[in-house]
This record gives structure tokens, sequence and C-alpha cells, in this order.
């Protein structure tokens, strides 16, 4: 479908406002909005911290230290008992067989 645009025929969907009609760009441009913070932020913000909540960022902060402390040591794992390393059911079944025979 064509339309008339003073002096040239242009094809519909083809133009500056890209949905074909033909209308001036003035028209169609419209003003963002801007959105705005929120009241009870700015307010949170300009509040000076309670104790309560000092002190708990001061817990956390203590926590993380330690925490951080726990994992920058390496990992070192204890040698494993004797008792897991001797092979005790294989004595005792031995020892079974040669006090039983059939």
């Amino acid at each position: 479908m064509l339309s008339w645009n003073g002096n040239e025929c242009k094809p519909l969907g083809i133009g500056p406002n890209g949905d074909g009609l033909p209308r001036p760009a003035s028209l169609v441009r419209r003003q963002r909005t801007v959105p705005a913070p929120f009241s009870f932020e700015r307010r949170d913000s300009a509040r000076a911290k309670s104790i309560s909540e000092i002190r708990l960022e001061q817990d956390l902060a203590i926590a993380a230290e330690a925490s951080a402390a726990v994992l920058a040591r390496p990992f070192r794992a204890n040698p494993l008992p004797r008792s897991t390393v001797e092979p005790r059911y294989e004595v005792g079944r031995c020892r079974f067989t040669l006090s039983n025979p059939r």
C-alpha cells in the first residue's frame, strides 16, 4: 500500500515513525517518565543509624573476619587411624576357620 507524501509516493511502514501512518513526528514524540526515588528511601538515608543497627553491623563484620580467617588457613587432614589400616576382619576370619574345622 502506498501513501502520498507531498511530491513523492512512499510505501506504508517506511517512515520516521515506523508505524506506516503518514503523520508528523511532533505528534508521535512523547515525554518519557523519569522515575523518582520513593519518599521512604530518602527519609531512611537521611536518618541516623540506631545503636542496634550499629551493633548488628559490627557483629556481622566480626563474624565475616572470623570466617575469612578460618578459610584462609589451609586444610590439613589428620592421618588415618591404625585400626582402619589393619585387616582385622581377615585375621578374625582366619582364626575362626582354624579353630572350627569342618
